[in-house]
C-alpha cells in the first residue's frame, strides 16, 4: 500500500487551520482523503473521505 510506504505522499490543505492540525489530503479521483501521520506509533489515521466538488472546511 501507498499511504504505509509513502505517508507524506498527500500534500497540505489550502486552509491553514486544518495545515496547522497536521492534516494531509490525498485526492483520488473526485475524492478528498483527509488524514494524519502519527510518527510515534507509526500509523496513518484517515479523518474524512469526501467529494472534491464540495466545500470541505466546515466538514472536518
Amino acid at each position: 500500500m501507498q499511504q504505509e510506504d509513502f505517508p507524506y505522499k498527500g500534500m497540505q490543505p489550502r486552509y491553514s487551520i486544518l495545515r496547522r492540525q497536521g492534516y494531509r489530503v490525498l485526492i483520488v479521483e473526485r475524492h478528498l482523503i483527509f488524514y494524519k501521520v502519527n510518527e510515534a506509533e507509526k500509523i496513518v489515521c484517515i479523518y474524512a473521505v469526501m467529494d472534491g466538488r464540495r466545500e470541505y472546511r466546515s466538514l472536518i
